[in-house]
Order: structure tokens, then C-alpha cells, then sequence
């Protein structure tokens, strides 16, 4: 349910760091840094990278830039993968990526390192790039804005209120459907969490809508 935290990868225009959170490190001065408000910290679509900081530490994320947000803000598409983002600016082609892999196994391969280095490696280069034209266009708050969006801790804890609305499909549904909907996705969140599993693994929200849509009035009728 909580992913789990394999890998830290950390770049700035000198070094490229990988750390092992597995290797029972303190990392209370990583985290520290990231919380700090006086220092910048980039990231690519960043906010996935973000949940172990609120829920590890208790520490809540300042200053930041997401390069995927700010690219945006000079005319290249929304949420264009980095690879896109360092061929275009950089004129580097990256290897080809991961889309699955194991980043708890022990040792980690050559090719898993090299992999992980190179997702932060050009970072800096990137805020470079794209902080000058940003400068140009007068853009560079609203990048800053939207980046900074991230920071919220609404964004990491789920709402009983609002997040059923996110539910694929959701917007299909009619008042009483969606009111259904509401609880499905309230006893799916406490399920999976105990279960341990992610919520969409756990039950897919196509059965969730199909179930408001539809709902079953015997137990029998769930199979």
C-alpha cells in the first residue's frame, strides 16, 4: 500500500550520488535538505518522489523545481518525459529506461546503476536550460508556483471528500451513483491498506464505477 523506498538518487552539477535506504543509513540529513526552504531541489515530475518525505520524516518538501512543470511554461508539451526533455534541450539521447525493474534486489546490476544515475544526471543542466527561457518569456513564477503546488500534503493523504472524483470514470456516474462511488472508494482505501496493496491492484476502479453504477444487493451477485 505505502510504496517502498529502494533508491535514492541524488545529482548536483559536481556529483552524481547513489544512496541505499535499505542499508539502514540515517538519512535524517537528506531529508533535511529537501525540507529546507533556502535550498532548490530539482526534480522530473516530482510528485511521486515527494510521498516518502511526508510520510517517512513527518517533513514537509520547500523550494522546489520540476522540470516536467516548468517545461510547460516555455511552450514544450505537458508532462513530457525526460528523455523528451534532455534530447530536445540537451541534445543527449538517454539509454532506454525501465518501465519495470527490481530496485530492492541486492546488488543492483550495471545497467540498473547506470539507469538510475542518468534520471538525475542532467537535472541541473535541464533547470538551466529552462530557467533561461523562462527568464525570457517572464514566466518564471508561475513555474515556480506550480512547481511549489507539489508541497501540499493534500496532495499525499487520500479524502473521503474528494478523491472518489478521481476514480476512472467517476465523471460518467449520476448523483446517486457518485454518492455510491464515495463509499466504494472509502472501503477500498481501508481495505487495501490493510491488505497492503496498492489501492488500484487491490480492486480496479472499473469495477468500483461498475458497481455504483450498478449495485448489487446480495452477496452472492459479487461473484
Amino acid at each position: 500500500y505505502m510504496p517502498k523506498l529502494c533508491l535514492l538518487q541524488i545529482a548536483t552539477p559536481e556529483r552524481v550520488a547513489l544512496v541505499d535506504p535499505l542499508a539502514g543509513l540515517d538519512l535524517t540529513p537528506f531529508w533535511q535538505v529537501v525540507a529546507d526552504p533556502s535550498i532548490e531541489k530539482i526534480v522530473h515530475a516530482g510528485q511521486q518522489d515527494l510521498e516518502p518525505v511526508f510520510r517517512l520524516p513527518g517533513l514537509r518538501p520547500a523550494n522546489l523545481f520540476d522540470t516536467q512543470v516548468a517545461a510547460a511554461f516555455i511552450g514544450l508539451s505537458y508532462q513530457a518525459a525526460l528523455s523528451k526533455l534532455v534530447r530536445e534541450l540537451l541534445d543527449v539521447r538517454l539509454g532506454k529506461g525501465f518501465t519495470f525493474t527490481q530496485w530492492d534486489r541486492r546488488p543492483l546490476s550495471a545497467v540498473q546503476l547506470r539507469y538510475a544515475a542518468d534520471d538525475v544526471r542532467f537535472l541541473p543542466a535541464l533547470r538551466d536550460q529552462i530557467g533561461r527561457k523562462l527568464d525570457e518569456l517572464g514566466h518564471a513564477a508561475w513555474a515556480a508556483e506550480e512547481s511549489n503546488a507539489l508541497c501540499d500534503p493534500g496532495l499525499y493523504e487520500f479524502d473521503r471528500d474528494s478523491d472518489y472524483l478521481r476514480v476512472r470514470g467517476a465523471n460518467a456516474l449520476s448523483g446517486q451513483g457518485l454518492a455510491v462511488l464515495r463509499e466504494l472508494a472509502a472501503w477500498r482505501e481501508d481495505a487495501a491498506r490493510q491488505a497492503d496493496l496498492p489501492t488500484r491492484s487491490f480492486l480496479k476502479d472499473e469495477i468500483l464505477v461498475e458497481l455504483a453504477r450498478r449495485p448489487i444487493h446480495r452477496v452472492e451477485d459479487l461473484e
